[in-house]
């Protein structure tokens, strides 16, 4: 299911600037800025001042009341900040409303337990769907099998206890993954530790431990990889998803459900 934490939270930062804008507005001078360039050199000047005639009027800025210019500038930006702000806003929740109330979960259907229990028989849990096409896309490495001792909740073995922590964070929040998928580039067989996919949107991410960074040879042997999966489409910050500990900062299933949620901001707790 679609999570709307994150527009919620760009919601609620748009209200909160919205405000403080309104706020700052009437403590900043009358009138608009206007600037004339004379031979390469800016002129400034204050527009639509009315007199006691109520004529508008428009006056020349000194050089040493720069300040003033500088305020009436910011009050142009923040007048413009305030309409494209209140537009997204009114977009983001115009697309909430309507997003929620087209999602499936939404219909109600009469005998719901029954009708389930029918319709599980055609349509699987989309988990499981997820986890069939990932198993058809990618075959797991079974090099050095005998290296995987920690086992997990879903069943497999891994090589480290901060995998442990990986497997049974995404078993818990309900994401297919693949352990050690093998894929190829430029003739060579790579093994990441994981691929997973998104139920709710079908996105694949491939997700790489780097765990002795405070070792230099391995730091050396391994940061390559990310150059290398880059030629294979798997870029981080978009789709490759890297976590790192230190004899000093060892790693746990905060930090890599923090990583998780950085890379994949619309995430329910459960994503089936």
């Amino acid at each position: 299911m679609f999570n709307l934490n994150f527009l919620n939270g760009r919601k609620r930062f748009l209200e909160n600037r919205i405000r403080e804008i309104c706020e700052m507005l009437p403590t900043l001078p009358e009138g608009q800025l206007s600037i004339s360039i004379r031979k390469g050199r800016p002129y400034y000047y204050v527009c639509g001042l009315k007199d006691s005639k109520g004529r508008t009027s428009k006056k020349y800025i000194t050089k040493d009341n720069e300040s003033f210019a500088a305020a009436l500038a910011q009050k142009t930006y923040l007048k413009e900040q305030l309409r494209c702000d209140r537009k997204q806003l009114k977009a983001l929740e115009r697309f909430m409303r309507d997003y929620e109330s087209g999602s499936i979960t939404k219909v109600r259907f009469k005998h719901p337990e029954h009708f389930f229990s029918l319709l599980r028989q055609k349509i699987p849990p989309r988990f499981e769907e997820c986890q069939k096409i990932l198993n058809s896309m990618f075959v797991c490495s079974t090099k050095r099998a005998g290296e995987k001792r920690f086992a997990t909740l879903s069943g497999i073995m891994v090589r480290s206890k901060s995998e442990v922590e990986i497997a049974n964070m995404l078993y818990r929040l309900h994401i297919p993954f693949l352990y050690e998928p093998i894929i190829v580039i430029n003739g060579i067989e790579y093994a990441p530790d994981f691929i997973i996919m998104i139920p709710s949107t079908g996105m694949l991410y491939m997700w790489e431990h780097f765990g002795m960074m405070d070792d230099p040879d391995y730091v050396r042997k391994n940061l390559g990889k990310i150059e290398v999966y880059a030629q294979k489409g798997w870029i981080l910050g978009q789709n490759l998803i890297v976590t790192t500990e230190t004899y000093d900062s060892p790693f746990n299933v905060e930090k890599a459900e923090y990583a998780l949620r950085q890379a994949v901001p619309f995430l329910d707790k459960e994503s089936a």
